[in-house]
């Protein structure tokens, strides 16, 4: 008889006032990717106090699945705003870079090792530094593959096996 994996477990985070709500659901990825995928987080979100916000350079490549309106997405070195529908994955930056949304956002966010964004991506990361490109340029046709099965899963479990299975 094989093994089957637990679920995984789940933190989630919730916030609510007159003004904001959001929801944030951490999941782990299955054991084998750890090497490559840091955790994942699935989020929704309405916002009236901010609609912009700074993300830091780190070390890790996020690959977000977006599943609301699109994502504004501007780098330090940047003059103007690149309109992500679908997703995006971030190389490393060495410095910030700014998303602007309307209020309101939804979807499932990847924190890979840059290794992992590699090897997801097919390119060495080299060509991913300081450079936010849009997942139907990483992954083609997938992309809206993938994301429609993630919009039509509503739990977030699922949604992370969906991406472990990706």
């Amino acid at each position: 008889m094989a093994a089957v994996a637990a679920p995984p477990k789940l933190r989630v985070v919730r916030h609510e006032d007159e003004h904001d709500r959001w929801e944030f659901v951490f999941g782990d990825p299955d054991p084998r990717l750890r090497p490559y995928v840091v955790h994942y987080c699935g989020y929704d979100e309405e916002t009236a106090t901010f609609t912009r916000r700074i993300e830091a350079p780190g070390l890790r490549a996020p690959l977000i699945f977006n599943f609301g309106p699109p994502l504004a997405v501007r780098s330090a070195r940047d003059s103007d705003w690149r309109l992500l529908a679908d997703g995006l994955i971030a190389g490393l930056h060495d410095s910030y870079a700014l998303v602007e949304t309307g209020g309101r956002q939804s979807g499932l966010e990847v924190y890979l090792t840059p290794v992992g964004a590699g090897l997801v991506t097919g390119m060495p990361m080299r060509h991913l530094k300081d450079r936010t490109v849009s997942l139907e340029e990483c992954f083609g046709a997938t992309t809206a593959l993938i994301r429609e099965q993630l919009l039509e899963t509503p739990a977030w479990e699922e949604r992370f096996a969906i991406v472990d299975a990706f």
